[in-house]
């Protein structure tokens, strides 16, 4: 039997090591970190974290219980491939390219829609947002009514919601109907990430609008230098255009987009104390 991996990522180790003080050097890398509930900065491996014990597992199936961890072990290399090709197409000075886009074949880009959209059915984000659900249901229906439920139960549901690939279908669906833009930032304040990395930007008024909705773009940054943010097609740009960024401004506010989409945890490939007195300064 091989090694049973009790501690499971909910994002991979190999999407984070992109964030790594000395570059990606794998799991190995040596990253940032912030405990966004406790204040709490520090530095350690990529391939620790973020993870949670036994997180996927399904007891009731036995023997097959870490079935969910093999499957993301299998595709996650899929995904290292994806992101390290991706990343190796863009060209940082403006002046050293030979087109205004990103030379990323179609194939590649509808693979990596998928792995975002597998992606947001891993977070803690997901099983928070059941037992908010949950939560509202045991306030305003008659008492009764509803049964219990505890923290395995939402486990179960999420556990479900990946298996039917059904929440994952209808994301990488909507990321495929996008203009992809690629954002390469020339400011010194990096790209952060999360445990939580694809997130909606809602650039309506309107507090509550659907997945699918124009008012909402999406958004990945995929190492310290370069983002992707997903537009409706109605946008001037054609896909994989590259978006230079100088304004530290702009920078900061995605991360604070990314800071407030958060659960637990925050990466870096610059220390915290650095980020947080640029952060203060640019969105004061």
């Amino acid at each position: 039997m091989g090694k049973e991996y009790t501690k499971q990522h909910i994002v991979p180790s190999c999407y984070i090591a992109n964030f790594g003080a000395n570059g990606n050097e794998g799991r190995k890398s040596s990253i940032y970190y912030y405990l966004k509930e406790k204040g709490i900065s520090g530095c350690g491996c990529a391939g620790d974290f973020p993870v949670e014990g036994n997180y996927y597992d399904i007891p009731e199936l036995g023997e097959n219980k870490k079935i969910l961890e093999l499957l993301f072990q299998k595709i996650e290399t899929d995904l290292s491939d994806l992101l390290k090709e991706l990343i190796c197409s863009i060209t940082f000075e403006k002046k050293d390219r030979k087109g205004c886009y990103v030379d990323y074949p179609l194939s590649k880009r509808q693979a990596l829609s998928a792995q975002f959209a597998m992606q947001i059915q891993r977070t803690n984000l997901l099983r928070k947002q059941f037992e908010y659900i949950y939560d509202q249901l045991k306030a305003h229906v008659p008492c009764g009514s509803i049964p219990d439920y505890d923290k395995s139960d939402f486990k179960r549901l999420q556990n479900t919601q990946i298996l039917s690939f059904d929440l994952a279908h209808f994301y990488a669906n909507i990321f495929n109907d996008k203009k992809w833009v690629i954002i390469v930032n020339h400011t010194e304040l990096p790209f952060l990430t999360s445990d939580n990395p694809v997130i909606a930007i809602n650039h309506s008024k309107n507090v509550h609008v659907s997945a699918a909705s124009d008012d909402l773009t999406y958004y990945i940054p995929i190492s310290p230098l370069f983002a992707i943010e997903m537009y409706p097609k109605s946008v001037k740009w054609n896909d994989l255009f590259c978006f230079d960024e100088y304004d530290v401004k702009n920078i900061a506010l995605y991360n604070m987009y990314i800071e407030r989409e958060c659960t637990r945890m925050l990466f870096s490939n610059k220390d915290f104390g650095f980020i947080k007195e640029l952060l203060d300064k640019e969105l004061s």
